[in-house]
């Protein structure tokens, strides 16, 4: 089995070593520096094939190593790539004077980093296969030129890897900026009904936890208990989408939302499902304008303009939303049924149907039965329950 490389990472802070070392130890054999003095003498020890330079270290900087490397005979080859939070134009032309081959500014990206280690592992088994290349027959040469061309496919192909891992990374910060400009909630969830993503918006207009959210299902508590997830739940059974659903939302620790409902259905190229989309848009405002417009003149279909209308609007527009009996009283014909419709479809229950019954028809020894049901044999005729 072919040796790994090996490469020598010199950098005072643990924890920059660490992430080079999540990065490069499945592909490169490792050692490890924390200052200039002890790299220079592991250099001696164990010669690598290339090294991962830090500038700022204490008695001894990143330059001043590399000074020293490249005045040695045996060491002046090795490759020296400097990894820095340094990004200064004249730090950078400096690093490349004193013999670096390449210059890299911290943060760490790790795409970026592990391609230009390759390039630069590419180019020195180059270096070294062109050295050895004086010795070589003519057959050999021509050994060699191939070898060489398949080496720079290689670089070829990695380097259009890279630029399609970077055309992808741009791609994706763009629909990133996109999802958390836009005003309105978006929710989305997996094939599996686990939520993925929740942009800024989705936490302004529903109060959510993205601590409590992101990753639960949405058939899981706390996620089940929000009305918009149910809806969207609902389409991802049914496949049917929902447009502009009206809803009233109410969160613990948060202001009651008038909202509107859209829902998709996430798919590939191939309509393969990837999941779904809910779109929760803030009417709070607009409601509460239509509704003190409307309360002016109008509850449900009854009209009037009186003060003592209004008043009675007032009452039902508090009680259409509180779950209790309402006992409506009143001479025949002023309109009792009207404001129990009034307050079944301003409610909570509007989506549900009402039913009406003429108790004064029924018989008073057959009206608890006939609103209640009854046993068997409970009165005369009651065969079955």
């Amino acid at each position: 089995m072919k040796e790994q490389p090996r490469i020598l990472i010199v950098d005072d802070d643990l924890s920059n070593i660490k992430i080079l070392q999540h990065i490069l130890e499945d592909s490169y054999r490792l050692i490890v520096a924390t200052n200039g003095a002890d790299a220079l003498k592991l250099v001696s020890r164990k010669t690598p094939d290339m090294i991962l330079l830090d500038i700022i270290m204490p008695e001894m900087d990143g330059f001043e190593v590399c000074r020293r490397l490249k005045k040695n005979k045996k060491h002046k080859n090795i490759p020296v790539l400097f990894i820095t939070s340094k990004s200064d134009v004249e730090d950078e032309a400096l690093g490349l004077k004193v013999g670096a081959v390449d210059y890299i500014t911290k943060p760490i990206n790790p795409p970026v980093v592990l391609a230009r280690i390759r390039n630069h592992m590419l180019l020195k088994k180059q270096h070294d296969q062109l050295k050895r290349s004086i010795t070589l027959s003519e057959k050999q040469l021509v050994d060699y030129a191939r070898d060489l061309t398949e080496l720079h496919k290689a670089k070829k192909k990695q380097q259009v890897e890279l630029d399609l891992l970077l055309e992808k990374e741009k791609y994706r910060r763009n629909l990133e900026a996109v999802f958390e400009s836009v005003n309105d909630a978006l929710i989305t969830i997996d094939p599996e009904l686990n939520i993925t993503e929740a942009n800024r918006a989705a936490y302004d207009v529903c109060c959510l936890n993205p601590d409590k959210f992101l990753g639960n299902k949405i058939t899981e508590k706390p996620a089940s208990e929000c009305r918009c997830l149910a809806i969207l739940l609902q389409t991802m059974e049914s496949g049917k989408l929902v447009h502009d659903y009206k809803v009233e939302c109410s969160q613990k620790g948060c202001k009651d939302k008038t909202a509107i409902l859209n829902t998709s259905i996430l798919s590939d190229k191939n309509k393969n499902s990837m999941g779904g989309l809910l779109v929760i848009r803030d009417v709070t405002r607009l409601t509460n304008l239509e509704k003190q417009v409307e309360k002016q003149h109008k509850f449900h279909d009854i009209i009037g303009r009186n003060e003592r209308m209004l008043e009675i609007f007032e009452l039902l527009d508090n009680l259409s939303d509180t779950d209790t009996t309402v006992l409506i009283r009143g001479e025949s014909g002023t309109g009792k049924e009207m404001v129990a419709r009034a307050l079944h479809y301003q409610g909570v229950r509007a989506s549900k149907p009402i039913m009406t019954v003429n108790c004064s028809a029924l018989a008073e020894e057959l009206l608890e039965s006939e609103l209640f049901g009854h046993v068997k044999g409970s009165f005369t005729g009651a065969t079955r329950d």
